[in-house]
């Protein structure tokens, strides 16, 4: 296990080490002189295939022009960057509910950190998708990397309960507890016909996540799988 202090923190190195070591752990600890990590952090996100239809990479990467649908993606301090099997189970199946109907759907994107599953959507051909998250930063970074894909992505800080409408297809890619929470607000959200995307849930979660979106009236009708993570996805029907 690491730790990292800042600086001005290393007078406390001798009380925590003594603390631990009446664990019994064993520490050691030593000065670390960084160099400019807002540039070499850059070096780990790399790009990202995703199910043979997308690309994910950061805007500082180049990559040859495939045939693959390219997502600009800059994480900043907001979560997706596409290297997690969980973005990447959702993308996987949000192509493949969207299909060829993609341009007569509108999608709502819970919980969309950088903003990567609506403006794959987007990139997909759909008509309309609308971000929503509670972070302030994490709408600035979606944002800019909506006009990094030069696509149209409508966000808001409106909990789902305040949104007006309804969707062809709701996607949601955050913790297994807030998505049996909302179960109720996006069945009302999706439309007769529609689907809902879920994902960020681990393997020994899925029962419980089912089981919410049964008890409001969805079908279970697939679950994608990626490294002991899972994505479910449901159908309104009439």
């Amino acid at each position: 296990m690491k730790a990292h202090l800042r600086v001005e923190e290393k007078d406390k190195v001798p009380s925590i080490e003594k603390k631990l070591k009446k664990l019994a752990w064993k520490v050691t600890s030593c000065p670390y002189a960084g160099g400019d990590w807002t540039e070499k952090w850059k070096r780990w996100i790399r790009p990202v295939n995703v199910c043979g239809v997308f690309l994910v990479k950061p805007s500082w990467r180049r990559v040859a022009e495939d045939g693959r649908v390219v997502l600009e993606i800059d994480p900043g301090m907001a979560f997706g960057t596409g290297t997690h099997p969980s973005t990447k189970i959702c993308l996987k199946a949000m192509a493949n509910v969207l299909g060829q109907k993609a341009t007569a759907c509108t999608v709502l994107d819970v919980g969309t950190g950088t903003g990567i599953l609506a403006i794959a959507a987007k990139k997909l051909g759909v008509k309309r998708a609308l971000g929503v998250d509670t972070d302030p930063v994490a709408l600035k970074v979606a944002r800019k990397n909506a006009r990094l894909n030069d696509v149209r992505v409508e966000l808001t800080r409106k909990p789902v309960g305040e949104l007006k409408g309804s969707f062809n297809l709701i996607v949601s890619n955050i913790v297994s507890g807030e998505l049996v929470k909302l179960a109720p607000l996006l069945a009302e959200r999706v439309q007769t016909g529609g689907f809902i995307i879920l994902s960020g849930i681990l393997k020994e979660e899925l029962r419980d996540v089912v089981s919410a979106y049964r008890r409001v009236g969805l079908w279970h009708i697939k679950t994608y799988t990626e490294g002991g993570w899972v994505c479910p996805v449901f159908e309104r029907r009439a």
